[in-house]
């Protein structure tokens, strides 16, 4: 069976569209590096320590997981702790591949958290269908061993 054409492009394109109010919540990797290296953000890498190891983490990134005791509300408590309670400390959020990172985006806006973003296409990259993105090992950005 052929699909149309117009599917195929809806596929493809509609991941790219962001709704109003989305662009900002989404930094490349390169960006966020270029970001973090320049002191301007903290990278926040929410993946579980497994994750860590078999990867790397980026270069200078928080290690908070999300997969840990009490999960979401324990890294609430970590990551309150870590930024001394300043919900408005610029941070950015990473895991493989954007889904986590985002869902955690959202969560922390409800916990009254006013500037933080995530890094769409994460540690491992995107497929084109879910937005694209090499990720950040394929830019080869600087990782560090947990």
């Amino acid at each position: 069976m052929k699909i149309p054409a117009i599917l195929v492009l809806t596929a493809v394109l509609l991941p790219l569209m962001a709704a109003p109010g989305q662009a900002t919540d989404v930094l490349t990797a390169r960006n966020a590096w270029a970001q973090a290296a320049a002191g301007k953000l903290t990278i926040v890498d929410i993946r579980s320590p497994q994750e860590w190891r078999a990867s790397g983490v980026a270069k200078g990134a928080w290690r908070i997981t999300i997969h840990g005791e009490r999960q979401m509300a324990g890294f609430l408590n970590k990551l309150l702790a870590r930024t001394e309670g300043d919900r408005t400390r610029r941070l950015t959020l990473i895991c493989a591949s954007g889904g986590r990172s985002n869902h955690t985006l959202q969560f922390l806006r409800k916990k009254g958290f006013t500037n933080v973003t995530h890094i769409a296409e994460g540690m491992l990259g995107r497929s084109v269908f879910r937005g694209g993105g090499k990720g950040w090992i394929k830019h080869g950005l600087p990782t560090e061993q947990h």
